[in-house]
Protein backbone atom coordinates (compact mmCIF):
# COMPACT_ATOMS: atom_id res chain seq x y z
CA UNK A 1 0.00 0.00 0.00
CA UNK A 2 1.74 3.09 -0.83
CA UNK A 3 1.50 6.48 1.40
CA UNK A 4 -0.84 8.24 -0.53
CA UNK A 5 -3.21 5.58 -0.38
CA UNK A 6 -2.84 4.71 3.43
CA UNK A 7 -3.28 8.59 3.94
CA UNK A 8 -6.60 8.56 2.51
CA UNK A 9 -8.51 5.89 4.05
CA UNK A 10 -6.80 7.73 7.61
CA UNK A 11 -8.54 10.61 6.47
CA UNK A 12 -11.68 8.85 5.48
CA UNK A 13 -11.63 6.67 8.80
CA UNK A 14 -10.93 9.83 10.60
CA UNK A 15 -13.67 11.66 9.53
CA UNK A 16 -16.39 8.91 10.24
CA UNK A 17 -14.95 8.55 13.72
CA UNK A 18 -15.54 11.98 13.86
CA UNK A 19 -18.73 12.08 13.07
CA UNK A 20 -20.27 9.13 14.59
CA UNK A 21 -17.63 7.28 17.50
CA UNK A 22 -16.12 10.56 18.84
CA UNK A 23 -19.38 12.55 18.37
CA UNK A 24 -20.50 10.24 21.20
CA UNK A 25 -19.38 9.62 24.82
CA UNK A 26 -20.12 6.33 26.75
CA UNK A 27 -23.92 7.58 27.23
CA UNK A 28 -23.73 8.06 23.18
CA UNK A 29 -24.90 11.66 23.60
CA UNK A 30 -23.95 13.59 20.38
CA UNK A 31 -21.12 16.28 20.76
CA UNK A 32 -23.55 18.83 19.22
CA UNK A 33 -25.68 18.85 22.16
CA UNK A 34 -22.99 18.99 25.17
CA UNK A 35 -21.85 22.22 23.29
CA UNK A 36 -24.02 25.71 23.56
CA UNK A 37 -23.80 29.05 22.03
CA UNK A 38 -20.80 30.54 19.77
CA UNK A 39 -19.52 27.24 20.32
CA UNK A 40 -21.53 25.12 19.16
CA UNK A 41 -22.41 27.53 16.13
CA UNK A 42 -18.77 27.17 15.30
CA UNK A 43 -18.21 23.35 15.60
CA UNK A 44 -21.62 23.41 13.15
CA UNK A 45 -19.96 25.26 10.53
CA UNK A 46 -16.61 23.60 11.13
CA UNK A 47 -19.06 20.29 9.93
CA UNK A 48 -20.14 21.85 7.26
CA UNK A 49 -16.70 23.32 5.98
CA UNK A 50 -15.12 20.30 6.33
CA UNK A 51 -17.64 18.02 4.05
CA UNK A 52 -17.28 20.48 1.46
CA UNK A 53 -13.59 20.47 1.27
CA UNK A 54 -12.16 23.57 3.06
CA UNK A 55 -10.28 21.98 5.75
CA UNK A 56 -8.46 25.16 6.77
CA UNK A 57 -11.59 27.31 7.43
CA UNK A 58 -12.83 23.99 9.03
CA UNK A 59 -9.99 23.98 11.51
CA UNK A 60 -9.97 27.64 12.33
CA UNK A 61 -14.19 26.73 12.89
CA UNK A 62 -13.44 23.78 15.21
CA UNK A 63 -10.64 25.70 16.98
CA UNK A 64 -13.04 28.14 18.09
CA UNK A 65 -15.70 25.82 19.61
CA UNK A 66 -12.91 24.44 21.54
CA UNK A 67 -11.48 27.98 22.69
CA UNK A 68 -15.10 28.49 24.02
CA UNK A 69 -16.11 25.19 25.42
CA UNK A 70 -12.93 23.38 26.39
CA UNK A 71 -14.51 20.55 25.33
CA UNK A 72 -11.74 17.27 24.04
CA UNK A 73 -14.15 15.97 22.14
CA UNK A 74 -13.54 18.64 19.39
CA UNK A 75 -10.13 17.91 19.33
CA UNK A 76 -10.77 14.72 17.31
CA UNK A 77 -12.20 17.44 14.69
CA UNK A 78 -9.15 19.53 14.91
CA UNK A 79 -6.95 16.48 14.49
CA UNK A 80 -9.29 15.25 11.00
CA UNK A 81 -8.62 18.91 9.88
CA UNK A 82 -4.86 18.92 10.11
CA UNK A 83 -4.43 15.37 8.22
CA UNK A 84 -6.24 16.77 5.53
CA UNK A 85 -4.34 19.68 5.26
CA UNK A 86 -0.96 17.06 5.59
CA UNK A 87 -0.29 18.72 9.04
CA UNK A 88 0.88 15.30 10.24
CA UNK A 89 2.41 16.75 13.07
CA UNK A 90 -0.28 18.92 14.47
CA UNK A 91 -2.77 15.92 13.60
CA UNK A 92 -0.60 13.93 16.08
CA UNK A 93 -0.45 17.10 18.33
CA UNK A 94 -4.21 16.78 18.76
CA UNK A 95 -5.30 13.53 18.75
CA UNK A 96 -3.17 13.11 21.97
CA UNK A 97 -4.20 15.87 23.29
CA UNK A 98 -7.72 14.44 22.57
CA UNK A 99 -6.59 11.38 24.51
CA UNK A 100 -4.87 12.84 27.63
CA UNK A 101 -8.31 15.29 27.97
CA UNK A 102 -10.84 13.00 26.96
CA UNK A 103 -9.35 10.78 29.97
CA UNK A 104 -12.41 8.09 30.60
CA UNK A 105 -15.21 10.13 29.13
CA UNK A 106 -14.14 8.36 25.67
CA UNK A 107 -15.05 5.05 24.79
CA UNK A 108 -12.98 1.97 24.16
CA UNK A 109 -13.69 2.27 20.25
CA UNK A 110 -12.67 5.82 20.34
CA UNK A 111 -9.54 5.56 22.49
CA UNK A 112 -8.41 2.70 20.08
CA UNK A 113 -9.21 4.72 17.13
CA UNK A 114 -7.09 7.54 18.41
CA UNK A 115 -4.11 5.07 19.33
CA UNK A 116 -4.06 3.93 16.00
CA UNK A 117 -4.41 7.15 14.17
CA UNK A 118 -1.85 8.71 16.22
CA UNK A 119 0.87 5.20 15.04
CA UNK A 120 -0.18 5.37 11.67
CA UNK A 121 0.32 9.79 11.26
CA UNK A 122 4.03 9.08 12.94
CA UNK A 123 5.19 7.26 9.46
CA UNK A 124 4.75 10.70 7.86
CA UNK A 125 7.22 12.78 10.16
CA UNK A 126 10.72 13.09 11.92
CA UNK A 127 10.44 12.92 15.96
CA UNK A 128 13.04 15.68 16.97
CA UNK A 129 14.02 15.41 20.43
CA UNK A 130 15.01 18.90 21.48
CA UNK A 131 17.31 20.14 24.26
CA UNK A 132 17.45 23.44 25.40
CA UNK A 133 19.38 25.78 27.41
CA UNK A 134 18.52 28.08 29.71
CA UNK A 135 15.69 25.21 30.45
CA UNK A 136 12.87 27.99 30.85
CA UNK A 137 13.63 29.26 27.10
CA UNK A 138 10.53 29.61 25.30
CA UNK A 139 10.51 27.83 22.18
CA UNK A 140 8.91 28.41 18.54
CA UNK A 141 8.85 26.21 15.79
CA UNK A 142 6.57 27.57 12.48
CA UNK A 143 5.31 30.16 15.38
CA UNK A 144 3.40 27.61 17.32
CA UNK A 145 5.13 26.74 21.12
CA UNK A 146 6.64 23.65 21.55
CA UNK A 147 6.28 22.34 24.98
CA UNK A 148 9.42 21.99 27.26
CA UNK A 149 9.62 20.20 30.37
CA UNK A 150 12.94 20.56 32.20
CA UNK A 151 14.60 21.85 29.27
CA UNK A 152 13.87 19.11 27.10
CA UNK A 153 10.72 18.66 24.15
CA UNK A 154 9.78 16.09 21.87
CA UNK A 155 8.39 17.33 18.71
CA UNK A 156 7.12 15.77 15.37
CA UNK A 157 7.82 18.08 12.14
CA UNK A 158 7.27 16.87 8.23
CA UNK A 159 9.57 16.83 5.97
CA UNK A 160 10.82 19.69 4.54
CA UNK A 161 12.32 23.01 6.29
CA UNK A 162 11.08 24.72 9.98
CA UNK A 163 11.52 27.72 10.88
CA UNK A 164 12.84 27.47 14.71
CA UNK A 165 12.76 30.40 17.45
CA UNK A 166 14.16 30.76 21.18
CA UNK A 167 14.10 33.21 23.63
CA UNK A 168 14.43 34.26 27.27
CA UNK A 169 14.95 37.94 28.89
CA UNK A 170 18.55 38.43 29.43
CA UNK A 171 19.73 36.48 26.50
CA UNK A 172 20.13 36.73 22.96
CA UNK A 173 17.46 35.36 20.89
CA UNK A 174 18.53 32.61 17.99
CA UNK A 175 16.38 31.87 14.81
CA UNK A 176 17.47 29.10 12.56
CA UNK A 177 16.10 26.74 10.44
CA UNK A 178 15.62 23.32 11.30
CA UNK A 179 15.61 21.03 7.85
CA UNK A 180 13.75 18.03 8.17
CA UNK A 181 15.33 15.52 5.40
CA UNK A 182 13.44 12.04 6.30
CA UNK A 183 10.64 11.34 8.36
CA UNK A 184 13.61 9.66 11.21
CA UNK A 185 14.47 10.24 14.88
CA UNK A 186 16.94 12.92 15.25
CA UNK A 187 18.18 15.73 18.27
CA UNK A 188 18.95 19.26 18.31
CA UNK A 189 20.12 21.05 20.88
CA UNK A 190 19.38 25.19 21.35
CA UNK A 191 21.84 27.02 23.64
CA UNK A 192 21.15 30.54 23.88
CA UNK A 193 23.63 32.96 24.91
CA UNK A 194 23.71 35.60 27.65
CA UNK A 195 23.66 39.45 26.78
CA UNK A 196 26.54 40.76 27.14
CA UNK A 197 25.59 44.45 28.64
CA UNK A 198 29.18 44.99 30.75
CA UNK A 199 32.85 45.71 29.40
CA UNK A 200 35.57 44.03 30.66
CA UNK A 201 38.80 46.04 31.74
CA UNK A 202 42.43 44.61 32.96
CA UNK A 203 45.20 47.09 34.43
CA UNK A 204 48.59 46.16 35.35
CA UNK A 205 50.57 48.28 37.85
CA UNK A 206 53.39 47.82 39.76
CA UNK A 207 52.63 45.63 42.59
CA UNK A 208 52.79 48.53 45.44
CA UNK A 209 50.43 50.50 43.02
CA UNK A 210 46.82 51.67 44.13
CA UNK A 211 44.64 51.20 41.03
CA UNK A 212 41.49 53.67 41.61
CA UNK A 213 38.60 53.79 39.26
CA UNK A 214 35.97 56.70 39.63
CA UNK A 215 37.32 57.52 43.19
CA UNK A 216 37.07 54.05 44.47
CA UNK A 217 39.60 51.65 45.26
CA UNK A 218 39.51 48.96 43.64
CA UNK A 219 43.10 46.84 43.34
CA UNK A 220 46.43 46.99 44.14
CA UNK A 221 49.01 45.97 41.33
CA UNK A 222 46.26 44.49 39.17
CA UNK A 223 42.66 44.71 38.51
CA UNK A 224 40.41 42.25 36.40
CA UNK A 225 36.95 42.68 36.18
CA UNK A 226 33.64 43.42 34.86
CA UNK A 227 32.69 47.47 34.10
CA UNK A 228 29.76 49.37 33.17
CA UNK A 229 30.23 50.60 29.07
CA UNK A 230 31.19 54.50 28.80
CA UNK A 231 33.43 56.42 29.93
CA UNK A 232 35.88 55.88 33.62
CA UNK A 233 38.54 57.70 35.40
CA UNK A 234 41.66 55.57 35.91
CA UNK A 235 44.43 56.80 38.86
CA UNK A 236 47.35 54.35 39.07
CA UNK A 237 49.61 55.82 42.26
CA UNK A 238 52.09 54.81 44.29
CA UNK A 239 54.75 56.33 46.61
CA UNK A 240 57.61 58.01 46.07
CA UNK A 241 56.38 58.01 42.22
CA UNK A 242 54.75 60.11 39.39
CA UNK A 243 51.17 58.87 39.35
CA UNK A 244 49.02 57.99 36.26
CA UNK A 245 45.51 59.36 35.40
CA UNK A 246 43.42 59.40 32.64
CA UNK A 247 39.87 58.63 31.38
CA UNK A 248 39.26 54.64 29.94
CA UNK A 249 36.18 54.80 27.44
CA UNK A 250 34.63 51.10 27.17
CA UNK A 251 32.16 49.85 24.97
CA UNK A 252 29.76 47.15 25.59
CA UNK A 253 31.33 43.40 24.88
CA UNK A 254 34.63 44.74 24.55
CA UNK A 255 37.82 44.22 26.64
CA UNK A 256 40.78 46.66 27.15
CA UNK A 257 43.87 46.05 28.63
CA UNK A 258 45.93 48.66 30.05
CA UNK A 259 49.95 47.98 31.13
CA UNK A 260 51.30 51.49 33.02
CA UNK A 261 54.75 51.48 34.56
CA UNK A 262 55.26 54.64 36.77
CA UNK A 263 59.54 54.82 36.85
CA UNK A 264 61.61 54.12 39.64
CA UNK A 265 61.03 54.91 43.43
CA UNK A 266 62.90 57.75 44.13
CA UNK A 267 65.35 55.86 46.88
CA UNK A 268 66.38 53.78 44.26
CA UNK A 269 67.82 56.16 42.01
CA UNK A 270 71.49 56.00 41.35
CA UNK A 271 73.82 58.25 43.30
CA UNK A 272 76.85 58.47 40.94
CA UNK A 273 75.49 60.98 38.37
CA UNK A 274 74.89 63.53 41.62
CA UNK A 275 78.65 62.52 43.04
CA UNK A 276 79.69 63.30 38.99
CA UNK A 277 77.58 66.36 38.59
CA UNK A 278 79.05 68.26 42.04
CA UNK A 279 82.37 67.17 41.08
CA UNK A 280 82.55 69.13 38.10
CA UNK A 281 80.62 71.81 39.22
CA UNK A 282 82.49 72.15 42.05
CA UNK A 283 86.13 71.93 39.81
CA UNK A 284 84.60 74.55 37.48
CA UNK A 285 83.88 76.79 40.13
CA UNK A 286 87.57 76.81 41.26
CA UNK A 287 88.76 77.24 38.21
CA UNK A 288 86.55 80.09 37.57
CA UNK A 289 87.85 81.97 40.70
CA UNK A 290 91.37 81.30 39.66
CA UNK A 291 90.81 83.27 36.84
CA UNK A 292 88.46 85.93 38.98
CA UNK A 293 90.77 87.23 41.84
CA UNK A 294 94.53 86.86 39.93
CA UNK A 295 96.01 89.77 39.50
CA UNK A 296 95.88 91.27 35.88
CA UNK A 297 99.01 91.87 34.11
CA UNK A 298 100.70 95.10 34.50
CA UNK A 299 100.76 97.24 31.12
CA UNK A 300 103.63 99.97 30.85
CA UNK A 301 102.58 102.94 29.10
CA UNK A 302 103.44 102.81 25.09
CA UNK A 303 106.58 105.29 24.12
CA UNK A 304 106.36 106.67 20.81
CA UNK A 305 109.36 106.49 18.54
CA UNK A 306 111.42 104.59 15.93
CA UNK A 307 112.83 101.73 14.97
CA UNK A 308 116.59 101.36 15.56
CA UNK A 309 119.47 99.79 13.50
CA UNK A 310 121.17 96.48 15.05
CA UNK A 311 124.74 95.82 13.43
CA UNK A 312 125.65 92.48 13.21
CA UNK A 313 129.61 91.94 14.16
Amino acid sequence: MTIGTRFLRLVTATWLVTAAAAGQTRATRPLTEELEGDARSAFEQGKDLFEHGDFRTAHAKFRAAYEQSKNPRVLWNLAACSSREKRYARAIAEAERFLAEGGTSLSDEQVGRAVNFVREMRAFVAEVSLTVSPVDARVTIDRELAPTEGGTAKVFLEVGTHDLYAEKEGFEPLRSSLAIEAPTALARTIQLRPVVTAARLVVDAPADARIELDGTLVARGHFEGSVEPGAHRLRVEAEGRESYASMVDLVAGSAKTLSISLGEPQEKRSWWPWVIGGTALAAGAAVGGFFLLRPEASQEPQVPGTLGTVYLK
